[in-house]
């Protein structure tokens, strides 16, 4: 009996050391978080979007290719000044956002890109 009483002892000292003791795979929250927040911003005429998902700098959207919002999976674009003010020309177009805008320049002022020219179908 008397090797069993130590032997007992020794084992459940053993789990609660393993418990308590920090995994290799748990990550420092505090070391990631300023890497997120300090992600790029892209300036005028810059490139954004993409794989890597760059944000324009305040009062910018990510200008596309016409059409290329519906084409291309992870299209990059550039960086363009929203623009406040805008024609009265009636050309519609379907923005990437799914919404149907007057023309070209409503869709910018939107902040978004032309998916198609026309209005958007379902």
């Amino acid at each position: 009996m008397r090797l069993t009483v130590p032997a007992f002892v020794i084992s459940a000292l053993l789990i609660v050391s393993a418990c308590s003791a920090p995994s290799s795979s748990e990550t420092n929250v505090d070391a990631v978080e300023p890497a997120i927040q300090a992600l790029p911003i892209s300036a005028e005429g810059e490139t954004c979007g993409g794989i890597a998902g760059l944000q324009c700098e305040e009062g910018f959207f990510c200008k596309f290719e016409d059409g290329a919002c519906v084409t291309t999976a992870d299209a990059a674009g550039v960086c363009a000044e929203i623009t406040p003010f805008c024609t009265r020309e009636y050309a519609p177009v379907c923005g990437c956002n799914g919404k149907t805008y007057p023309n070209t320049c409503e869709a910018h002022a939107d902040g978004t890109s032309v998916a198609t020219k026309g209005a958007c179908t379902g």
